[in-house]
């Protein structure tokens, strides 16, 4: 269970309140099931939506940055992985009553994916270790020949003066 509180709100009418009146609405309450949102197996999915499901596919690398989003809607979901294909394709049924909440999260998505193309092409192409350490041994080599330049310069300079 998580860190974080939760709040009950109940709401009911009554001329008076007595324990045993407050004792029954608590218990009807308790009886309602609370339906789980999130990650849930396809049969429920099934059961919940009343056989109005559809699917969307998601390759294999964005299979968790797009489960991560689908619980931040609140949208009931199932995942099946298709192993037959090469890369896996992972199918994500959802209820089609939940199609706002879907869109948003869709497009949620597939924004992030977007920008993250964008920021990978922007990028310098990634140099090698040693490609590295040969550019720092030329700027130490460079600096190195500057200083002994810098320090002809003064010797000449001393010379001149006297």
């Amino acid at each position: 269970m998580s860190t974080s509180r939760k709040t009950l709100d109940i709401c009911f009418q009554a001329m008076h309140l007595s324990d045993e009146i407050m004792q029954e609405v608590l218990s009807q309450f308790q009886k309602k099931k609370v339906e789980k949102k999130g990650k849930i197996s396809l049969n429920k999915l099934n059961k919940i939506s009343n056989g109005k499901i559809e699917n969307i596919e998601v390759n294999d690398k964005n299979i968790g940055s797009f489960i991560a989003i689908a619980k931040k809607y609140d949208i009931n979901f199932s995942v099946k992985c298709d192993k037959g294909m090469n890369p896996p394709m992972w199918h994500v049924f959802f209820d089609t009553s939940e199609t706002s909440n879907f869109k948003k999260a869709f497009s949620e998505y597939a924004s992030r994916k977007n920008a993250l193309t964008e920021s990978k092409s922007n990028e310098a192409p990634r140099r090698s270790v040693v490609e590295r350490l040969e550019n720092v041994d030329k700027d130490i080599k460079q600096r190195d020949k500057n200083l002994s330049q810098s320090k002809e310069r003064n010797q000449n300079r001393g010379e001149l003066s006297l």
